[in-house]
């Protein structure tokens, strides 16, 4: 699968990808954004620096939260997005443009 990422102004800037195949369908921005209406806006912020490959220390930081809290509102976000793992998540919030 390969993903676009866009700058703030909505312009392509890279293309993320791999190799494996990806369990699921891929989203239209369309659903992807929908199901990221369904978090709160910590979640929200979160898992936007979770889509940008920052670590739960550096999250933290960046947020001002413990990292103990970063884990739990990621198990949360998770658990709301209806997927398995991190990494799926993150796919969403690319997928939403996010």
């Amino acid at each position: 699968m390969i993903a676009p990422v866009y700058d703030e102004a909505g312009l392509l800037a890279f293309f993320i990808g791999t190799q494996l195949k990806v369990d699921g369908e891929v989203q239209d921005a369309g659903t992807a954004k929908a199901k990221l209406a369904d978090l709160t806006p910590q979640q929200l912020k979160i898992l936007e620096q979770m889509a940008r490959g920052m670590r739960h220390a550096e999250i933290a930081k960046n947020l001002r939260l413990s990292i103990k809290t970063v884990k739990m509102h990621r198990g949360a976000l998770v658990q709301r997005l209806g997927v398995q793992t991190s990494t799926e998540a993150i796919r969403i919030a690319i997928e939403a443009g996010l």
